[in-house]
């Protein structure tokens, strides 16, 4: 609802919002009648901040390592069972580009959400699942869950013991975006000044150590980067959509 007021909206840079990957990238793919046009219907104003997945399995799991998980499930084809929040969902799709990057089939099994499957996963009844990175880690550090990987492409200073995913499956990152959007056809001047002042804001001290510390990558970049950000992950999920079906 609120990406169809935004892109309806008189675009005097007064009605703003913001836009999201799973509304903008991944939604249009899956569900038939979005009544908006990623492509034609937003003006990229600034990318804020992005988060990341971490890949998890049970504290007792025998899987040490990604190439531990990927090996068990390319010797036991449709076997090894993954959760995520839903067909279709950020984590099926997270799920899905790590079984297309790493080549072996897998069984699916969706829940609601991440706290919802998280029981299974610490019981050994899942094999592993995908969650973001703020909700497994309180699981790990109860010693519930064990992280094998997060899914960005370099370590983190707070973390420096989780290994990223691409040191065994190079390339692979996945996460979710945020940033301010409004309807098509800003001015240029407004759009510069809105980034500007966006950007500024994620610069306070207080602000970085905030989001920082909820697990979120901050930014500082042009609207034609944001804009390009969003036209990639468009295709790239599109392009995982197309296998899903």
């Amino acid at each position: 609802i609120g990406h169809t007021i935004i892109a309806q909206a008189a675009p005097d840079g007064y009605t703003l919002g913001c836009g999201n990957g799973g509304s903008m990238a991944i939604l249009p793919h899956v569900t038939k009648g979005v009544p908006y046009n990623v492509h034609k219907d937003f003006t990229a104003i600034a990318l804020m901040a992005t988060n990341f997945m971490a890949l998890a399995v049970g504290g007792n799991s025998s899987f040490k390592t990604v190439n531990d998980l990927v090996q068990h499930a390319k010797q036991n084809p449709g076997k090894a069972s993954f959760g995520s929040n839903g067909e279709g969902a950020f984590l099926h799709f997270a799920t899905e580009l790590f079984r297309s990057t790493a080549g072996f089939t897998y069984l699916h099994v969706p829940f609601k959400g991440f706290p919802q499957l998280a029981g299974d996963l610490v019981s050994g009844r899942l094999d592993a699942s995908f969650g973001s990175f703020p909700a497994v880690l309180p699981f790990t550090q109860a010693g519930r869950v064990r992280i094998l990987g997060i899914a960005r492409d370099k370590r983190l200073p707070n973390y420096p013991n989780i290994p990223t995913i691409s040191e065994s499956l190079p390339g692979y990152v996945s996460g979710g975006w945020f940033g301010l959007v409004g309807p098509a056809g800003i001015p240029k001047h407004i759009v510069a000044q809105l980034n500007q002042q966006t950007n500024a804001a994620l610069a306070a001290p207080d602000v970085r150590e905030k989001l920082s510390s909820q697990g979120l990558d901050l930014f500082a970049e042009t609207p034609e980067y944001f804009a390009k950000y969003i036209r990639d992950d468009f295709a790239r999920y599109g392009r995982i959509a197309k296998e899903i079906r």
